[in-house]
């Protein structure tokens, strides 16, 4: 199951966001429209964000949790041990 968060964005504004956070290691296209999704524009602006609010604005919009490291901290335990 894909999880979205929030409206989509115009591939003008995709690539204006990937051209703003792209140059950072680790951070590639999804990552860069995900901060601009939750408005970013700059990374002046970025370095300033709330990095409880960055994690939490992307639940509230998905409604859940939309990282696989969250889907694993909710699996039960059992699943977690390697064998």
């Amino acid at each position: 199951m894909e999880v979205r968060m929030g409206p989509t964005i115009s591939t003008k504004d995709a690539r204006e966001a990937f051209r703003v956070f792209g140059h950072t290691p680790s951070v590639g296209k999804s990552l860069s429209v995900k901060l601009w999704k939750l408005g970013f524009r700059s990374m002046e602006q970025l370095a300033q964000g709330d990095p409880e609010g960055m994690f939490e604005e992307p639940c509230r919009l998905a409604a859940g949790f939309p990282t696989r490291c969250s889907r694993m901290r909710n699996a039960p335990r059992q699943s977690l041990i390697w064998t």
